[in-house]
C-alpha cells in the first residue's frame, strides 16, 4: 500500500488503504529557483536593514555552538572558548550586547542631515507643483512616505531609523507615475533618481549618454577598478533604485585615507545581518496581484523576484472563501481518501508557493521529469514522479561587500501536503556564489521536513502531523483498479464535487492543521570578489512528491510560504575589516597615548590592543564581538589620564575627614577650634580638586597642591585630637540632684534609742557631705565647658556621701503596728461565734468541723496577749496575725467539707423504685413481640442489677448516706426503670382467627368481572373504570396479604386496618360492574358488504379485464364475503366479530389489489409491444420485468397481515411495473455503427488525404464512435440515449480530414519547377534570378503556413490555388513603381458631404467619404464651420502603417435647403486629388490597375466555387489582359484606365449575378464574394458611421483601418493596399538584395 511504511496507529486500524494493485501515493517533486538581481540606492552607503528584535532558540545558537541564554559573558578571548563568542540571531539580534554598550548606543548622536534634505526637497516640490503631472495614487504614497519620515526624523532614536526613513522615501519618489498623455508629449522626468537634491547641482536632468561609465565618480566609489557584468553592462550596484532595495544591499568602504572617527562611527553603525528577502514576507499582498480565484491553484513563473527555475513554472495556492487551501494541496489516494493530518505547513496567509506538481491521473498526458509514460498501476513504492516544467525556484541577490566577502544564512518554514508509502517530498537548498558572469556552487544539501536534522550544513525542526480527523471520503470509487487488456478503464464513482469537498474539508473536526517546521542553513560562505549570490529551492528527488500517482485530481508539494522567509548575509567580514584599520591606526600613536599617563591605565590599554589583536586572528569571531571589542578599547583609550594619584589619595583622605562631624557632644571651646580648622581644610580641597580636573595640570600644580593639601589635613587631624567630651546634660541634672539630696533623715515614728543612734553617725560624717556638695556645685558652674571628667569626679564624691548617709539612716527603727492583727482576730471571732451549720449534716463532716473551730478559739486568745503588749516587737505581731489568719482559713475550708445527710423519705422512694425493678407478664401477647421484649430485658439486664446494687449500697451506709449518693443511685434505678417499661411497650395484642380468616376471603373476592358477551364499548368502559380502581384494588389485596403473612404476629390493628381497605375496594368494584352492556353483529356485517362492493365496482370499472376475468374475480369477493360474515356469526366476543369483520375486509382488499396489479401489468405490456425504438429482445426482456414486478407484487399482497400493508404492496407493485422503461440500445449502436461504416469509406475514396492522414482520420472516427458507444451504453434514459445516437453521428460526420500533404508536396514541385524556369531566363541578371527565386520560396513558404493553419479542403485548395498563381506572375522579377497611398486616398474621396448652414457634421459624416484600406487609422478630425455658406474641407489627420502622418481634405458644402450629394468634380474645382499620376505629372499611374489585378485574382482564387464555368474562364482572360497592359512599359494613361474599367465593369456583373444565390435570411451572414465599388463604399461608410458613433460615446477617435469583409475591401482600397503591399515587398526584396 502507499501509505507510510512506518503507519500510525489510525493508519493500522485503516487496512482497507491496502489493493491487489498496490495503489500508491506517490510524492510530488520540487522544482529549482531562478530570481533576478535587483539594485537598490539607499543614500549615503547607509543600508536600510531592518532588524527586529527577536530572541534565538536553540537552532539558531546551534549554527555558531552559542552558550545558553543565560550566559552573560561578553568576552572574546581567543582559545578554547573561541566558540563561544557570538550569540547571533539571524532576526536581527545580539544577545550578548552589554548594558555599557546600551548605554553608549542611547547617547547617539544622530546625523539627520541627509534625511532632513530629502523632505525640504521633496516639500519644495510639492510647493511648486512640480508633482501635478503625477497620478494620484502614486503622489498619495509620496505623501504617506514623506509623513512617516518626519516621524521619524523627530522621534528617532538611532541613526539606522534615519537611515531606513531615508531610503522609504528615496524609494517612494522613484514610483511615482506620469499621467497617461493624452498627445504626443514628452512624459515628464523625475530627475532625483529618488535622492536628495537640495543643495546639489542636478546630475540627470539631460539624456544620459549611450556609454556605460559611471557618472559622478570618484576614488572612493567601490565599484571603481571592477569588470562590468556582461548580463548587466552598468554598474547598478549601488546606484540603482528599483522594487527590490532589500535584495541588493551594498557595503560603501570607507576611503583609504578615512579617519579614525570615520572608521568607528562606520563599525558602530554596521548591522549585524543583511536582510536580503524582505519582498516575499508580504506574500499576501503579491498574491493579490497575481488574479488567483479563491480555491484555485494557478501557474506562474515569478513572485516577489523568485523565478520558476530555467523558464519552468511554479505554482501559487490561494485559500478557498471557507479559509482551507484548495484540494490539489492535499493528498488523495485512488479510493478518494483526503489524508487530513497530512497537511502540514504554514497557513497563516492567504496564499502560499507549491514548487512541485505531481503527474497524476488529471494530468496523465504531461510531460514527466524524465520523459516516463504514466502507468495506472506497476509504479514502485513511494514514486510520484514531478513534471517536468517545474525545476523550482531560485533568486539572485547583490553581495553585501565583494571586497570582504560575507556568509549566508537561509531560512524558511517547509512542510509537507501528502506522504507516499511513509515518504514526504524532501527539499534541495541550493547556493551559488556569482563573479561577474561565473556561478560557482557553495552550498548544496536535502533535507526530510518531517525530521529533525542538525548536521554541519543545516538545523531542521521537523513538520508534524494534524491533531484533527485523520481522512475524508469524497467519492464512492473502489480503492482498485480496473485494467482491460491493457487499458485502464478505472472510473471515479459519485465524486461531490471539488467545492464540496473543500467545505467538508473546513468543518472543524476535519480541519487541517498539521504544524510546519523550520530550516536554517548554516553559515555558506560568499568568496571575496563575489558580486552576487543565488539561492535555488527545489524538489530532492525528482520521482518522490509525496503524493498519490493514482489521485483524481492535480496535486502540488513542497510548500514555500514568505513568512519567516529570510535569505540574510552575515557582515562578520566587513566588521573584521573595519577593527583591523582602527586597530592599525591606534597602534600608529600608541606611543603619543601613553605617554605621561598612570602606569595602571597604559597596562588597561595595552592590554586591550592585545585582545583586539586576538580577537582579529580568530576566524569565529562575529560582527557583535567587533563592535564590543571597539567599545571596550575605546573605553580603556579614554581612561588614560595623568598621574594624581598622590594628590587624589590626599584629597580623599581630607575628604574623610572633612565629610565626619566629631563635635557633637564636645565642649564649646574645643568644638570652636575643629569647625574653624574644618573650613580651613575645605577651601584647600576646592583648589586640589581643581587641579585634579584640569588635564593640563603640570606635575608642580600638582605637587604644590599636595602639601597644601597635607598641610590642611595635619591640622584638622590636631584640631580633632584636641576635642574635648563634655558632660551631658543628663550627667549634670544627675549630679544636681544628687547634691541637693545630701540632707538629715526625718526621725518621726522612730524608737528613741535608734534617733539616738542616728544622730551619733551624722555628726561623724557631716564634713565629708559639705565637701562632696562643694565640689559638684564648682563643676556645675562651668555649665557648657564642664568636660565629662570633671562632672564624672564630682559624683563620684555626691555618690560616696551619699552612701554614708543611707547607712546613718539604716540605724532608725519603726514602732510596732497592731492594726493588722486586731482586724484578723475580730474577723475570726465572728466566724467561730456563728449560728452551729453542722445540723442536717453527716456525722463525720460535723465531727471535721467541731474541731477546726476548737483551735480557732485558742489562736483568738493568743492575739489578744500581743495586742495588749505595748512593748511587742513587730516580728511578734507578725507571727500571731500569721496563726490567726491560718485558723480562719482551717475552719472555712471545715465548714464548706460538711456534707448534707440523705432523708429518710429519699432512702425509702429508692428502695421501693429498686423493688420494682422485675420480668413483664406476657400472656395473650404476639410471639414477634415476646420475642422482641425478652431480647430487649436480656439487653438491660446488667443495667437493672448495677441500679439495684447501687440502691442497696446507700441503703447500707445509713445515717452517712449523703443526699447526692441516693440521689445519683435513684437516677440509675429511674433510667433502667424506664427501659423497663420500653421494653414492655412492645409487648402486642395478637388478631383473632376469625378475623384473619374473613379478611382472606374478603380478599379474594377482589377480581375482575367476566366480560363474555359484553360489548367492546362498555367492556372498554368497565375496563377504564377497573383500570381505574387498579391501584385501589392492589393496594387493598397487598395490604390483606401483608397482614395475612404475618400468621400468629398479625396484630388485631393491623387485620382491622387491611379489612377496611378491602371493603372500600369491594363496593368500589361492584359499582364498576354496573357498567357492562351486550354485544352487537349487524354493524360488522354491513362493513362487510360495503367493502366487496367497493371491490365489485372496481373490478366492473376495469378497462385492461376481460368480461371473464372481471367475472371470476367478483365470484373471488362474494364468496370471500360470504366467509366473514359467517365468522362474524360465530364470533362471541366483540374481539372476535372485529377480528372477522377485518380479516374479511382484508381477504377482500387482497383480492381488489390483486386485480388493479393484473390490470397494470397488462396496459405496461401493451405499452413495450407499441415502443419502436425496442428490438424483440429488448421487448422480451422488458416483459419478463413487469411479469417479476407482477408477481412480486401479488406475493407481497397475498402476504400482507394489514389494509396498510396490502395498499404499500399494491402502491409498490404498480410503481415497479410503471417503472419499467426499456431503453432501446441496439438500434442506436446499429446507426452509430452504420455511421462510422459510411464515414470510414468515405476517407478511403478521398483521393487528396495521404496514407498517414487517412489513418489519423479513421483514429478520429474511431474514436468518435466508441465515445459514442460508451455514451450509448452509459445512458439511463431513451432521451439519452437519442442524444447520445445524435451527438455520435454528428461528431462522425464533423471528421472532415483536410488533405495536406498532397498539397504541400505540389507547392514544392511547382517550386522547383520555377527556380529552373527562373534559372533558364537569360534576360536576368544573377542577382535579378536570386530575388525571384527568393520571392518564390517566400510565396511557397506562406502557402504552407495557410495549409497547415487551414481547417477544411476548400482552404487548402485555395492557398494552394493563390501560391500557383503567384507563382506563375512575373511581378515576382521586375519592380513595380512606388505607390503614393496620401495620393491614391485622396483621391478616392466618394463624394461631397453637403449640410445645412447651421447644423453639426459629424465624423462619421467625413469618414463615410473615405476609403481607408486597411491599417491606415485616424488620428484627428478637424471639422470647418457651418455657420456661413460655401464650400470648405474638414481635415483628416491620419496615420499610415508605416507609422507617417498625413492629412487630406474632404470636400464640405454648406448650402441653404438642398438635400443630397453631388460629385466632387462639380462640387469643387479641386480638394487635393492628384491628376492620375504618381511621382511625376508625365509617368502613367498604374496603382488602381493594381488594385484591380488583385482583386480579380482574389476573386479567381476564393470564389471559383461560386462562379460558372463560362464566368470563370472569362475572368481569367481578363486578368490574363490587364496583366499584359500593367506589364507594358508603352501604355498609356487612357488603356490603364480603360483596363481598370474593364474589371470593375465585370465585377460588378459577377456581384449582382453571384448575391441572388444566397436566401434572403443567409444574405446577412454571407458578404458576396466581390462587391461592386459602389456597393462596398456604402456598407464601408455604414460601418465606419457605426463606429464612429460607438467610439465618440467612449470618448475615442474611430478605427477606420478595421473594415469586416470575407473578400476585400471597397475596390479602390484593395487596390491600394495591394499597391502598397507589393511596391513594400518589392522594396524590401531589393533592399536585402
Amino acid at each position: 500500500m502507499e501509505k507510510k511504511k512506518s503507519m500510525s496507529r489510525v493508519e493500522r486500524l485503516h487496512r482497507e488503504k491496502v489493493t491487489r494493485y498496490s495503489i500508491r501515493k506517490v510524492s510530488f517533486g520540487a522544482a529549482s529557483v531562478a530570481v533576478t538581481a535587483l539594485f537598490m540606492f539607499l543614500g549615503n552607503g547607509a543600508v536600510a536593514a531592518a532588524e527586529p528584535s527577536v530572541t534565538p532558540d536553540t537552532g539558531e545558537k546551534e549554527i555558531l555552538n552559542l552558550p545558553s541564554d543565560k550566559t552573560k559573558d561578553n568576552s572574546y578571548q581567543s582559545g578554547t572558548n573561541a566558540k563561544n563568542i557570538v550569540t547571533t540571531n539571524y532576526e536581527g539580534v545580539v544577545e550578548n550586547s552589554t548594558a555599557k554598550e546600551s548605554k553608549l548606543m542611547k547617547a547617539e548622536t544622530l546625523n539627520k542631515e541627509a534625511l532632513t534634505n530629502l523632505i525640504e526637497e521633496i516639500e519644495g516640490k510639492f510647493a511648486k507643483g512640480i508633482y501635478a503631472s503625477k497620478t494620484e495614487d502614486s503622489v498619495n504614497q509620496l505623501k504617506t512616505a514623506l509623513d512617516e519620515a518626519k516621524s521619524v526624523l523627530n522621534n528617532a532614536k538611532t541613526q539606522v531609523e534615519l537611515s531606513q526613513a531615508h531610503a522609504k522615501l528615496a524609494t517612494a519618489t522613484t514610483q511615482l507615475k506620469t499621467k497617461p498623455e493624452e498627445k504626443k508629449e514628452a512624459p515628464a522626468v523625475d530627475t532625483t533618481n529618488g535622492k536628495a537634491t537640495v543643495g546639489k547641482k542636478a546630475t540627470n536632468t539631460e539624456k544620459a549618454s549611450d556609454s556605460n561609465s559611471i557618472a559622478n565618480s570618484g576614488s572612493r566609489d567601490e565599484r571603481n577598478g571592477k569588470a562590468l557584468n556582461t548580463n548587466n553592462p552598468f554598474r547598478t550596484d549601488a546606484a540603482t533604485t528599483n522594487d527590490d532595495p532589500s535584495a541588493n544591499q551594498t557595503y560603501t568602504a570607507p576611503a583609504e585615507n578615512a579617519s579614525l572617527a570615520e572608521l568607528i562611527q562606520k563599525l558602530k553603525e554596521l548591522a549585524e545581518h543583511i536582510e536580503n528577502n524582505d519582498k516575499i514576507k508580504d506574500i499576501d499582498s503579491i498574491g493579490a496581484t497575481k488574479n488567483v480565484e479563491a480555491g484555485t491553484v494557478k501557474e506562474i513563473d515569478e513572485f516577489g523576484g523568485w523565478k520558476a527555475v530555467d523558464g519552468g513554472k511554479f505554482a501559487i495556492a490561494r485559500k478557498t472563501a471557507e479559509g482551507v487551501y484548495p484540494l490539489e494541496t492535499i493528498n488523495s489516494t485512488l479510493d478518494d481518501t483526503v489524508w487530513l493530518q497530512e497537511q502540514a505547513f504554514d497557513r497563516r496567509t492567504e496564499y502560499t508557493l507549491l514548487l512541485s506538481k505531481s503527474i497524476t491521473r488529471a494530468n496523465r498526458d504531461e510531460a514527466a521529469w524524465d520523459g516516463s509514460v504514466y502507468k495506472p498501476t506497476g509504479v514502485a513504492g513511494g514514486v510520484t514522479k514531478n513534471v517536468a516544467r517545474y525545476k523550482g525556484i531560485e533568486k539572485t541577490f547583490t553581495a553585501y561587500s565583494t571586497l570582504d566577502g560575507s556568509d549566508v544564512v537561509v531560512k524558511f518554514k517547509p512542510g509537507y501536503v501528502g506522504d507516499s508509502d511513509g515518504s514526504k517530498a524532501n527539499y534541495k537548498v541550493q547556493v551559488y556564489s556569482i563573479t561577474g558572469n561565473q556561478e560557482t556552487l557553495v552550498y548544496e544539501t536535502t533535507f526530510d521536513p518531517s525530521k529533525n536534522v542538525n548536521d554541519d550544513k543545516k538545523i531542521v525542526t521537523k513538520a508534524t502531523d494534524g491533531t484533527n480527523k485523520a481522512k475524508i471520503r469524497i467519492s464512492n470509487t473502489p480503492n482498485s483498479t480496473t485494467i482491460d487488456s491493457g487499458v485502464d478503464n478505472t472510473k471515479r464513482v459519485d465524486f461531490i464535487g471539488k467545492s464540496e469537498a473543500e467545505k467538508l474539508m473546513a468543518k472543524p473536526e476535519n480541519l487541517p492543521n498539521g504544524e510546519s517546521g523550520t530550516f536554517t542553513s548554516k553559515l555558506i560562505a560568499l568568496p571575496k570578489g563575489a558580486d552576487h549570490y543565488k539561492v535555488r529551492i527545489s524538489l530532492a528527488d525528482q520521482n518522490r512528491t509525496g503524493m498519490s500517482y493514482q489521485a483524481w485530481d492535480e496535486k502540488y508539494s513542497v510548500p514555500v510560504t514568505g513568512l519567516d522567509f529570510s535569505i540574510a548575509q552575515d557582515t562578520s567580514n566587513v566588521a573584521r575589516n573595519l577593527l583591523q584599520r582602527i586597530y592599525d591606526k591606534l597602534k600608529a600613536t600608541e606611543s603619543a597615548d601613553k605617554n605621561g599617563k598612570t602606569s595602571q591605565t597604559i597596562q588597561d590599554y595595552e592590554a586591550e590592543l592585545e585582545k583586539v589583536k586576538t580577537l582579529l586572528a580568530n576566524p569565529a569571531a562575529r560582527t557583535p564581538n567587533f563592535k564590543q571589542a571597539l567599545q571596550d578599547l575605546l573605553a580603556k583609550q579614554s581612561g588614560l589620564k595623568t598621574d594624581k594619584t598622590g594628590l587624589t589619595n590626599s584629597k580623599a583622605e581630607l575628604d574623610a575627614l572633612v565629610n565626619e562631624d566629631p563635635t557633637p557632644g564636645k565642649t564649646t571651646d574645643t568644638a570652636k577650634a575643629y569647625n574653624a580648622a574644618k573650613e580651613a581644610a575645605k577651601t584647600e580641597i576646592t583648589a586640589a580638586l581643581a587641579v585634579i580636573n584640569d588635564d593640563n595640570a603640570t606635575p608642580e600644580q600638582v605637587s604644590a597642591a599636595l602639601e597644601k593639601v597635607n598641610t590642611k589635613k595635619t591640622a584638622l587631624q590636631q584640631a580633632k585630637d584636641g576635642l574635648i567630651e563634655a558632660a551631658t546634660a543628663e550627667e549634670k541634672a544627675k549630679l544636681q540632684a544628687d547634691a541637693d539630696s545630701l540632707v538629715k533623715a526625718d526621725t518621726t515614728g522612730k524608737t528613741p534609742k535608734s534617733i539616738e543612734a542616728y544622730n551619733t553617725k551624722y555628726e561623724a560624717i557631716k564634713a565629708q557631705l559639705e565637701a562632696a556638695k562643694t565640689e559638684a556645685a564648682a563643676v556645675l558652674a562651668k555649665e557648657n565647658n564642664a568636660s565629662k571628667a570633671e562632672a564624672r569626679a564630682a559624683q563620684a564624691k555626691v555618690d560616696a556621701a551619699k552612701a554614708e548617709l543611707t547607712k546613718a539612716a539604716e540605724l532608725l527603727v519603726n514602732k510596732a503596728d497592731k492594726t493588722e492583727l486586731t482586724k484578723a482576730k475580730e474577723a475570726l471571732n465572728t466566724l467561730a461565734t456563728e449560728a452551729d451549720p453542722t445540723t442536717g449534716k453527716t456525722a463525720d463532716s460535723a465531727k471535721a468541723y467541731n474541731n477546726a473551730k476548737t483551735a480557732a478559739q485558742e489562736a483568738i486568745k493568743e492575739a489578744e496577749t500581743v495586742i495588749n503588749d505595748e512593748n511587742a516587737t513587730p516580728e511578734q505581731v507578725t507571727a500571731a496575725l500569721n496563726k490567726v489568719n491560718e485558723k480562719k482559713s482551717a475552719l472555712e475550708v471545715a465548714k464548706q467539707a460538711l456534707v448534707e445527710a440523705a432523708t429518710a423519705e429519699e432512702k425509702a422512694k429508692l428502695k421501693t423504685d429498686a423493688d420494682s425493678l422485675v420480668k413483664a407478664d406476657t400472656t395473650g401477647k404476639t410471639p414477634n413481640s415476646i420475642e422482641a421484649y425478652n431480647t430487649k430485658y436480656e439487653s438491660i439486664k446488667a443495667q437493672l442489677e448495677a441500679a439495684k446494687a447501687a440502691a442497696a449500697a446507700v441503703e447500707a451506709k445509713g445515717n452517712n448516706a449523703t443526699k447526692e449518693e441516693v440521689k445519683a443511685a435513684q437516677a440509675k434505678v429511674d433510667a433502667v426503670k424506664t427501659e423497663l417499661e420500653n421494653a414492655k411497650n412492645l409487648l402486642v395484642e395478637a388478631a383473632t382467627t376469625e378475623e384473619k380468616t374473613k379478611l382472606k376471603t374478603d380478599s379474594d373476592a377482589l377480581k375482575k368481572a367476566d366480560t363474555t358477551g359484553k360489548t367492546a364499548d362498555s367492556i372498554k368502559e368497565y375496563e377504564a373504570e377497573f383500570e381505574k380502581l387498579q391501584a385501589q384494588l392492589e393496594e387493598a389485596k397487598a395490604e390483606a396479604d401483608k397482614v395475612l403473612a404475618k400468621g400468629n404476629n398479625a396484630t388485631k390493628e393491623e387485620v382491622k386496618v387491611a379489612q377496611a381497605k378491602v371493603d372500600a375496594a369491594k363496593t368500589a368494584l361492584d359499582k364498576a360492574a354496573e357498567s357492562l352492556k351486550d354485544l352487537d353483529r349487524d354493524a360488522a356485517k354491513k362493513e362487510i358488504a360495503d367493502a366487496a362492493k367497493k371491490a365489485t365496482d372496481a373490478i366492473e370499472a376495469s378497462t385492461s379485464l376481460t368480461p371473464e376475468q372481471k367475472a371470476e374475480e367478483k365470484v373471488k369477493v362474494a364468496k370471500e364475503a360470504k366467509d366473514a360474515t359467517d365468522a362474524i356469526d360465530k364470533a362471541t366476543t366483540e374481539e372476535g366479530i372485529n377480528s372477522a369483520k377485518d380479516n374479511g375486509k382484508l381477504v377482500i382488499e387482497k383480492e381488489a389489489a390483486i386485480t388493479a396489479i393484473n390490470a397494470e401489468k397488462a396496459v405496461k405490456e401493451q405499452e413495450i409491444d407499441n415502443n419502436s425504438k425496442l428490438s424483440d429482445e429488448e421487448k422480451a426482456a422488458a416483459k419478463a420485468e413487469v411479469a417479476k414486478a407482477a408477481t412480486e407484487a401479488v406475493e407481497a399482497i397475498k402476504k400482507a397481515d394489514t389494509q396498510a400493508a396490502v395498499e404499500a404492496a399494491q402502491a409498490k407493485g404498480e410503481t415497479a411495473i410503471k417503472a419499467v422503461n426499456p431503453v432501446g440500445k441496439e438500434k442506436a449502436l446499429d446507426a452509430i455503427q452504420k455511421a462510422a461504416e459510411e464515414k470510414i469509406a468515405e476517407i478511403d475514396k478521398n483521393d487528396k488525404l495521404s496514407a498517414e492522414e487517412k489513418a489519423a482520420a479513421k483514429a478520429e472516427v474511431a474514436k468518435a464512435a466508441i465515445e459514442a458507444v460508451e455514451a450509448i451504453q452509459k445512458a439511463e434514459t431513451q432521451e439519452a440515449v437519442n442524444a447520445a445516437q445524435a451527438k455520435g453521428e454528428a461528431a462522425i460526420k464533423a471528421v472532415n480530414p483536410v488533405g495536406k500533404a498532397q498539397a504541400k508536396a505540389a507547392i514544392d514541385k511547382a517550386l522547383a519547377e520555377k527556380e529552373k524556369a527562373i534559372d533558364a531566363r537569360t534576360d536576368l541578371t544573377d542577382a535579378e534570378k536570386e530575388v525571384a527565386k527568393k520571392s518564390a520560396r517566400a510565396e511557397a513558404e506562406s502557402a504552407k503556413k495557410a495549409i497547415d493553419n487551414a481547417t477544411d479542403s476548400e482552404a487548402v485548395e485555395k492557398a494552394l490555388r493563390t501560391f500557383l498563381y503567384q507563382i506563375d506572375q512575373e511581378s515576382l522579377v521586375y519592380n513595380r513603381p512606388t505607390f503614393n497611398l496620401e495620393a491614391y486616398i485622396q483621391a478616392s474621396i466618394t463624394g461631397v458631404v453637403k449640410v445645412e448652414r447651421g447644423k453639426a457634421i459629424t465624423q462619421a459624416d467625413i469618414i463615410s467619404k473615405l476609403s481607408l484600406p486597411e491599417n491606415v487609422t485616424v488620428i484627428s478630425i478637424d471639422l470647418p464651420d457651418t455657420n456661413t455658406l460655401g464650400d470648405k474641407f474638414a481635415k483628416v489627420m491620419l496615420r499610415l502603417p508605416d507609422g507617417t502622418e498625413v492629412t487630406v481634405k474632404v470636400p464640405v458644402r454648406v448650402v441653404a435647403s438642398q438635400n443630397g450629394d453631388s460629385k466632387p468634380e462639380t462640387a469643387l474645382s479641386d480638394y487635393g486629388r492628384n491628376n492620375g499620376a504618381t511621382n511625376t505629372e508625365t509617368k502613367v499611374d498604374k496603382a488602381k490597375l493594381e488594385g484591380a489585378i488583385r482583386q480579380l485574382d482574389e476573386l479567381i482564387i476564393q470564389e471559383s466555387t461560386m462562379l460558372d464555368a463560362a464566368t470563370a474562364l472569362e475572368a481569367t482572360a481578363l486578368l490574363a489582359e490587364a496583366k499584359a497592359v500593367f506589364a507594358n512599359a508603352k501604355a498609356s494613361q487612357a488603356e490603364v484606365d480603360a483596363m481598370v474599367k474593364r474589371i470593375e465593369d465585370f465585377m460588378a456583373k459577377v456581384a449582382s449575378s453571384t448575391n441572388h444565390a444566397t436566401s434572403a435570411n443567409d444574405q446577412a451572414d454571407q458578404t458576396p464574394a466581390v462587391a461592386p465599388a459602389t456597393t462596398q463604399v456604402a456598407n464601408a461608410s455604414q460601418t465606419a458611421s457605426a463606429q464612429a458613433n460607438a467610439r465618440t460615446a467612449a470618448k475615442e477617435l474611430p478605427n477606420t483601418g478595421t473594415a469586416d469583409s470575407t473578400v476585400a475591401m471597397v475596390a479602390a482600397a484593395a487596390s491600394a493596399l495591394l499597391g502598397l503591399g507589393l511596391a513594400g515587398r518589392r522594396r524590401k526584396e531589393d533592399e536585402e538584395a
